[in-house]
C-alpha cells in the first residue's frame, strides 16, 4: 500500500519506491494500477501547491512513458487526450497528443502534419540506462522534445530548452546520464571540469570562458557539460565571492544566453543547488531543473550485473542485493563490490550472495528519505 500521509511537510518517496519495485519484477498491470491510484486519488486535482502538481505531473507522465515502453500506444493516447480536456492549456500535451497521433497513422491531415511533425518519434530507449523511469520521462517530454521537434513546438510558442541543471546527491550518475543524452539525440559532447578552467577563476581570465562557449559553437550541435557547475557560477552576493569572480560569472551569464540558438545545449551538474547563483536559473539560462536520485530497484540490479560481470561468483541474487541497498548511490554500489571483490580474492573464493550483503550492512547509504527529499527541494 502507499501510505496516505504522502504529503506531510515533503512529498512521501513510497510511491517511487513500490513503482521501480513492480516495474523491475514486470507486474505491469500492478504498476499502471498505482499510478492511477496516486494520479487520482492521492493528488486532488485541483490542488493549489506547486510540489503536490508537479508531483501529479510527473505520476502522468511515468504512466504515458510505461504505456508506450510496453508497446500500449492506443492507451498512452488516451490518456492524453484526457489530460488536454482536462487541461486545454497544457500545451505540452497538446504537442505530445499530435506526435502520438502522427506515429500510429491517426492524424487527420497526414500530408499537413508530416511536415510539422518531424520524423522523430519519442522513444522509451535509453541504452546503458537501466531503470530510472521517472527521469527519462521528464528529460523525453522537457528537453528532447523540443530539441527534435522545433517546428512542431514553434507551433505551439513553446520554446526550446537553453540549459538544464542536474542536481542531487554525490555519486548518482550526473555525468554518465549527460553522455547517454548526447548520444541519444546525437549531440557532440564537451566536459568542462573546475580543475581545466582553474586559470579562469584564479586569475580572471574571461577570454577562456568565451573560448569554451567558441568550441561549443564550432562542434554544434553539442552538450555543453559543467561538473561542479556551482563552482562556476556560485553566488555573486557572497562575501567570499571576490570582484573579480562576480566579473568572470557575469562573462559566465552572458554567454549563457540564447544558447540554443547557436545548437548548444548547457548542462550543469551540482550536488548543491542552493550555491547557484538564483541568475543563473532564470529563464533563457538553465530553463530546466531535473533532480538525478540515487539509482531504484530496476536501476540497482543492473549496476550490480555490471560490476560484477566476468568475476568469479555463485548464481546471484540480484533482486535480493537490490533490496538491501535502498538510497545507496552507484559509487556506494560499486564499492561494495569492490569489497567483496577483494575479500574473496583472498580467500580463493567465489562471490556469493551472501558475502556482498555482509558488505551492505557494513557500508550502509550516507542518505535517507529525508536527505533526498530535501535535495530534491530547491526552495
Amino acid at each position: 500500500m502507499i501510505k496516505e500521509n504522502f504529503y506531510d511537510g515533503y512529498i512521501n518517496p513510497q510511491w517511487r519506491k513500490k513503482l521501480s519495485r513492480l516495474i523491475a519484477n514486470g507486474k505491469k498491470q500492478e504498476a499502471l494500477k498505482a499510478l492511477d491510484k496516486f494520479i487520482e486519488n492521492l493528488l486532488p486535482l485541483f490542488q493549489s501547491s506547486p510540489e503536490l502538481l508537479e508531483e501529479r505531473r510527473i505520476a502522468w507522465l511515468l504512466r504515458i512513458e510505461l504505456l508506450r515502453k510496453w508497446d500500449r500506444k492506443i492507451e498512452a493516447l488516451a490518456w492524453v487526450c484526457l489530460e488536454c480536456e482536462l487541461n486545454p492549456d497544457n500545451k505540452k500535451a497538446q504537442i505530445f497528443k499530435e506526435q502520438i497521433k502522427n506515429d500510429l497513422n491517426l492524424s487527420e491531415n497526414k500530408e499537413s502534419d508530416s511536415k510539422i511533425v518531424s520524423s522523430y518519434i519519442p522513444s522509451t530507449n535509453w541504452d546503458g540506462v537501466a531503470g530510472m523511469q521517472e527521469l527519462k520521462a521528464i528529460l523525453e517530454m522537457d528537453v528532447i522534445n523540443p530539441i527534435m521537434n522545433p517546428v512542431l513546438y514553434a507551433r505551439y510558442k513553446v520554446s526550446i530548452p537553453n540549459g538544464i541543471l542536474f542536481y542531487g546527491p554525490p555519486g548518482c550518475g550526473k555525468t554518465y546520464i549527460a553522455r547517454k543524452f548526447s548520444k541519444k539525440i546525437r549531440y557532440n559532447f564537451i566536459e568542462v571540469k573546475p580543475s581545466d578552467t582553474a586559470s579562469i577563476y584564479v586569475h580572471g581570465t574571461q577570454e577562456m570562458i568565451r573560448d569554451v562557449f567558441k568550441k561549443a559553437v564550432e562542434k554544434a550541435p553539442c552538450i555543453l557539460f559543467f561538473d561542479e557547475f556551482d563552482a562556476f557560477a556560485p553566488k555573486r552576493g557572497e562575501s567570499s565571492t571576490s570582484h573579480h569572480y562576480r566579473s568572470e560569472v557575469n562573462e559566465f551569464l552572458t554567454q549563457l544566453n540564447e544558447c540554443h540558438e547557436r545548437e548548444i545545449l548547457v548542462i550543469g551538474a551540482t550536488n548543491n543547488a542552493k550555491l547557484i547563483d538564483e541568475a543563473v536559473l532564470r529563464p533563457g539560462r538553465l530553463d530546466i531543473k531535473v533532480f538525478i536520485p540515487p539509482p531504484d530497484f530496476e536501476a540497482r540490479m543492473e549496476v550490480f550485473k555490471m560490476y560484477l560481470n566476468e568475476r568469479p561468483q555463485e548464481k546471484l541474487d540480484f533482486k535480493r542485493l537490490a533490496e538491501y541497498t535502498e538510497l545507496s548511490s552507484y559509487a556506494e554500489i560499486k564499492n561494495i563490490v569492490e569489497l567483496t571483490a577483494r575479500k574473496a580474492a583472498n580467500s580463493r573464493k567465489k562471490i556469493t550472495t551472501d558475502d556482498l550483503i555482509e558488505q551492505i550492512l557494513k557500508n550502509p547509504p550516507t542518505l535517507t528519505e529525508e536527505s533526498v527529499e530535501t535535495m530534491r527541494n530547491l526552495k
